[in-house]
């Protein structure tokens, strides 16, 4: 089963994501704080992670960095889910981290997500099986 994990401090968000994708099979741990995410990710090791960007404790960019900056995380696919529309210095660690996906929640349903989640694990998979 693979395995997503959700850093969103929104609890409606959360729970609706959550729930949505449980019910397409995924398991899903949430975290509400940037902190809190990224211990998680270091210790579980998901398969992807959906990010927002203004949480407290620590933002997603931060998170980010300190993700791509582990030697698990260099490659992991990261999906930042937010309502920021970034800055020109946004831009730059965005770029940075490359993320999978840069989604705007205002703009992108949950299907829609799902379809980003569903064809990044995909090529994931395809990745391990046939590694270059």
């Amino acid at each position: 089963m693979d395995r997503i994990l959700l850093i969103e401090d929104d609890p409606t968000l959360s729970t609706l994501y959550k729930d949505f994708f449980e019910k397409e099979g995924y398991s899903v741990s949430l975290a509400t704080d940037g902190d809190s995410g990224l211990k998680i990710a270091m210790s579980t090791m998901p398969d992807i992670i959906l990010l927002d960007i203004l949480l407290p404790k620590m933002n997603g960019m931060s998170v980010l960095t300190k993700i791509r900056g582990s030697e698990w995380g260099k490659k992991e696919p990261v999906i930042i889910l937010t309502n920021v529309d970034p800055d020109d210095t946004m831009m730059q660690t965005i770029v940075y981290g490359q993320p999978t996906y840069y989604l705007l929640k205002a703009n992108t349903t949950p299907g829609e997500v799902l379809e980003k989640v569903k064809g990044v694990l995909k090529e994931r998979k395809e990745k391990i099986a046939n590694p270059v």
